[in-house]
C-alpha cells in the first residue's frame, strides 16, 4: 500500500475499465451515500457529461431496476411506499407522507 498522498498509475484496457465502472456504479446504488465519492473516482477513468462520469452514470441507470428489485425482496418493507428497511436508512419518513409502517416479508 502506498503512503498517503502518493499517486499510483494503473493501466487498464477497455474491458477492465468498464468492469471497474460497473462495480463502482453497483456499489453506488447499494450505498447511495457513496455516490459523490465514487463518481469522483469514475471521472478519472471515464468521459465527463457535466459533473458526472458518463459510462458510470449509464451503468447506474441500467442497474437501478435490478438493484430496486433486490431491495423490494428485503426482509422488511414499508406498507405504504414499499421502501425496504435497510440498516443504512436513517430517516424513517415515508415517501407517501408521515412515517414508514414496516411489514415483514414481501407482502
Amino acid at each position: 500500500m502506498p503512503p498517503p498522498g502518493l499517486t499510483v498509475a494503473l493501466e487498464l484496457d477497455e474491458s477492465d475499465r468498464q468492469i471497474v465502472l460497473l462495480a463502482l456504479a453497483v456499489l453506488s446504488l447499494r450505498s447511495p451515500g457513496l455516490d459523490y465519492a465514487l463518481n469522483r473516482v469514475a471521472c478519472r477513468i471515464d468521459s465527463m457529461k457535466g459533473d458526472r462520469a458518463e459510462t458510470y452514470e449509464a451503468f447506474r441507470r441500467a442497474r437501478s431496476d435490478v438493484e430496486t428489485k433486490k431491495e423490494l425482496n428485503a426482509r422488511e418493507h414499508c406498507r405504504k411506499c414499499r421502501r425496504p428497511r435497510l440498516e443504512t436508512i436513517a430517516d424513517p419518513t415515508c415517501h407517501e407522507g408521515g412515517y414508514c409502517d414496516w411489514a415483514e416479508g414481501r407482502g
